[in-house]
């Protein structure tokens, strides 16, 4: 019984460090992308806004769901009447 409880506990201890080299490897891939694919995000951004002009128009409501939407109340009730 003792020697089936030590081969699992091998195997196991083997497959914990077998996965901690896989992620090991994997962040690194990770982090040779990140390198050579630069990230784009806010680095790049679609309307060229300069320092001090007006921020701009998003008087629309941004809707996720027909139910759903980022208006106040206050403004939707002043678009229902």
């Amino acid at each position: 019984m003792m020697d089936a409880l030590l081969v699992s506990n091998v195997v196991l201890w083997l497959l914990v460090i077998g996965l901690t080299l896989t992620v090991l490897a994997l962040t690194r891939q990770i982090g040779l992308l990140h390198e050579r694919i630069s990230p784009i995000g806010a680095l790049a951004p679609q309307a060229r806004i300069e320092v001090g002009d007006p921020a701009p128009d998003r008087s629309e409501p941004y809707v996720v769901y027909p139910y759903l939407s980022w208006t106040l109340d206050s403004e939707r009730r002043s678009t229902d009447q």
